[in-house]
């Protein structure tokens, strides 16, 4: 029985499907957390009670036994148009790095489907969640270094 998303959780999800799909699309076998593992592996003073983790930057410890680094850019919460634009030309740039693969993972907000169901987007949601309107919660996961495969999968 699949349990259900959670608040405090989201952010592990899509951590997991990330670094999978990284490694399905390199062809390699190896360690892959799941959700609970990261929840679990995330130092319990990083996370917020009923609300996740405090910050992004606080998974990178425990993905480092996973991977050779992790890279967190957060985009500020600004109704600002020259700030979203700076985040984008950022994207941009390290999207044009990375010749491996790019997962971007668009999590609708908890309160958009209060847990309930499956959240399934039109295709007018998938536009505007791709190129105009993010959400809050959106990872933008690359994946890179992997040719040479030792024990590293994520960059």
């Amino acid at each position: 029985m699949l349990r259900g998303v959670v608040t405090s959780d989201c952010w592990a999800i899509g951590l997991n499907r990330g670094h999978s799909a990284s490694f399905k699309q390199a062809g390699i076998v190896g360690p892959i957390p799941t959700s609970d593992e990261f929840v679990e592996g995330v130092d319990a003073s990083f996370q917020v009670s009923g609300e996740g983790i405090c910050s992004f930057k606080h998974a990178a410890t425990f993905m480092q036994n996973y991977c050779k680094e992790m890279i967190v850019y957060i985009r500020l919460r600004s109704e600002g148009v020259a700030l979203f634009e700076d985040f984008e030309r950022t994207l941009i740039d390290i999207s044009s790095e990375v010749p491996v693969m790019v997962t971007v993972e668009c999590v609708p907000s908890f309160q958009s489907f209060n847990g309930q169901g499956i959240y399934r987007p039109n295709d007018i949601d998938c536009y505007l969640r791709t190129f105009e309107k993010f959400p809050i919660r959106c990872l933008f996961l690359t994946g890179s270094d992997i040719v040479n495969f030792n024990k590293y999968g994520l960059y």
